[in-house]
């Protein structure tokens, strides 16, 4: 890989129930890499089971990031969810790990590879 290359990125998507997280933890075992949240809901601390967040034997020693984090009643953005993936996506590069983004929220696949714009806040006429 080329010095100025952008670092490699696994992205699982899909519905749930369809087995992200398996193939995400084999995956991560066998590239050195580490799991990423990427669904909407699964960044939820209150709802572990009705989102199916991955239990403590399916992390299986695999660090995962951005699960269960925030109170039910915090709003977030793909947006947002960008402002938190960036610094663990900084670290996880920095330390030569491969990162698994795993999730069924495909707006947040789309703001991860294609970017979001910031737009400021709007000015008032008048």
């Amino acid at each position: 890989m080329r010095a100025d290359a952008p670092a490699p990125v696994i992205c699982l998507a899909g519905a749930t129930g369809t087995g992200k997280t398996a193939l995400a933890v084999a995956l991560a075992k066998k590239l050195d890499g580490e799991i990423i949240n990427a669904d909407s809901r699964q960044v939820y601390a209150d709802f572990p089971i009705v989102t199916a967040q991955p239990d403590e034997s399916e992390k299986a020693g695999i660090p995962h990031y951005l699960f269960g984090f925030l109170p039910s009643g915090e709003k977030i953005s793909a947006g947002k969810w960008l402002e938190f993936v960036a610094p663990v996506l900084q670290d996880l590069v920095a330390r030569g790990k491969t990162p698994v983004f795993v999730g069924g929220t495909g707006f947040y696949f789309q703001a991860l590879l294609l970017s979001l714009i910031k737009i400021s806040e709007p000015t008032r006429l008048g």
